[in-house]
């Protein structure tokens, strides 16, 4: 352990100082953000690295640098959204530890003056809605930069030119539904408005009249409760309205369910072993006879010459004699041999196997068969319409299922209660569906019925309570308000 430890410090000084070496090169080549990232992360391992801080101090004065000259351009260009959004990002670095705090206030002094007159200014061409609109899109970053004060003067200053902007034009509102669309504007500025007219066109409820309907006797208030929760979410009710809105309901409901005895069965599939014999081929070594020429030594017997040494004395002399010797020769023969040799030949084994087996088993169940059929009609007398609103409604369905209380576990068979659609749930699917289809046909004749004629400001107002209304119906109430288009609408869309 004490031999690794050291090597382990290293390692870790070596890391640190690899990642301060990338931050100062990132630095050097103009990358600040890298260069921030890299001297946090050497900090991280090493938190007195001085090198990792002073790289860390100059990183961050770079780059708040980087994003004021960003916010000094886009308030040059006019872009004021990108000048508050680059400014909170200087002063968002400040709070870390970037110097000099001075140059972020610098801008700020020169940022506020100017992004103040761009939030006043549509407040100078009685444009309340859009200033709103202004404020809303850059508060939080006005926040973030330090210019809070900026959005609240310029709020409370957006909600004045409002309130007497809402003083002067509601007074020209003489008509229903110009009159409900201006208290909408003074309320939304906490203007006084005066007490808005009953529409014509509205109604506070439906009275729903059901004519030769045969179903069961629930279904008249499933119906009626459906149709009155969507009526209440259409453009054409309003609770103040004197009056109700005729329905009249026509038409059949019819369930039929019947049962049968029924013989059917069910299948499913078992694995079976079996044995069968297999010719198969196999490899074996087959030995044969072959003739092949062999060596071997055969002797015989020769005479050879040798010298001695002879006489004595004075009379010595060299002698030679002569000796049989036997000697050997190499000779052929052919001989007889058995070898082996690679080969193949056609065996039978018996071997085991498995197969699929269908099986079937039967038994006796119920078919339960359920048949629903609805055919009606709803007729809504609609205000200001020269004909009735007529919805049709129609659908039908049949199905099947079994009954029974067998059991069977090798067909994973167990009891089965039939599942068909009862009475109550098909007319609780017929009243969805006509609820839909009535609420659908109610925003279409609002449209069809008060938007074909936007020749006047108030013709304007009573079309644009749809929420299908087309677009140029707020072109007369832009005109009339001196409000854009845009703000308008989402001025609406809020109240609804």
């Amino acid at each position: 352990m004490r031999r690794v430890l050291p090597l382990v410090l290293l390692t870790c000084v070596a890391c640190v100082s690899a990642r301060v070496r990338r931050g100062e090169e990132a630095l050097t080549e103009g990358r600040a953000s890298e260069a921030l990232a890299s001297f946090e992360a050497a900090l991280v391992e090493t938190p007195d690295d001085a090198r990792a801080m002073e790289g860390r101090r100059v990183a961050l004065g770079a780059l708040m640098r980087q994003h004021l000259e960003r916010a000094a351009k886009a308030r040059a260009d006019g872009d004021w959204r990108a000048a508050v959004r680059t400014l909170g990002d200087a002063s968002a670095l400040v709070t870390r530890g970037a110097e000099p705090k001075a140059l972020v206030e610098q801008e700020r002094g020169q940022l506020g003056p100017a992004i103040a007159a761009w939030l006043r200014e549509p407040l100078s061409v009685g444009q309340p809605l859009e200033a709103e609109s202004r404020i809303s899109s850059v508060a939080p970053d006005l926040e973030r930069a330090g210019l809070s004060d900026v959005a609240r003067v310029a709020t409370v200053e957006t909600k004045s030119v409002g309130a007497r902007r809402c003083a002067v034009v509601s007074p020209l509102a003489t008509t229903p539904w110009l009159a409900t669309l201006m208290a909408r504007y003074c309320a939304h500025f906490s203007a006084a408005s005066p007490a808005l007219p009953p529409m014509p066109e509205r109604r506070a409820k439906l009275s729903v009249q059901f004519q030769t309907v045969k179903s069961r006797p629930e279904l008249t208030s499933t119906l009626t409760a459906a149709l009155e929760e969507r009526f209440t979410r259409s453009v054409w009710f309003a609770p103040n309205a004197p009056e109700g809105l005729p329905v009249q309901v026509t038409g059949t409901v019819e369930s039929q369910r019947t049962q049968a005895p029924l013989k059917t069965f069910v299948t499913w599939v078992e694995t079976e072993s079996y044995s069968t014999n297999e010719t198969q081929t196999e490899n074996y070594q087959e030995s044969y006879l072959t003739t092949e020429s062999r060596p071997y030594q055969v002797a015989y017997t020769t005479t050879e010459s040798y010298t001695y040494s002879c006489g004595s004395g004075t009379r010595y002399q060299t002698c030679t004699g002569y000796r049989p010797v036997t000697r050997y020769r190499t000779d052929y023969r052919m001989e007889s041999v058995t070898k082996t040799r690679p080969a193949t030949r056609q065996v039978t084994r018996t071997v085991y196997k498995t197969r699929p087996v269908t099986r079937r088993f039967d038994f006796a169940a119920t078919q339960v068969t359920a048949r629903h059929a609805a055919t009606f009609s709803i007729a809504i007398a609609l205000p200001g319409t020269a004909q009735p609103l007529v919805v049709d409604v129609k659908d039908d369905v049949t199905a099947d299922d079994l009954d029974h209380d067998v059991t069977h576990p090798p067909a994973q068979l167990a009891p089965h209660r039939a599942q068909v659609l009862t009475d109550s749930g098909f007319e609780a699917r017929v009243v969805d569906v006509a609820a839909r289809r009535v609420s659908e046909s109610l925003e279409r004749a609002w449209v069809t019925s008060f938007c074909s004629t936007l020749d006047t400001p108030e013709a304007a107002a009573r079309c644009v309570a749809s929420k299908r209304a087309p677009a140029d119906a707020w072109v007369p109430l832009s005109r009339f308000t001196g409000e854009r288009v845009e703000d308008l609408q989402l001025l609406l869309e809020a109240e609804r």
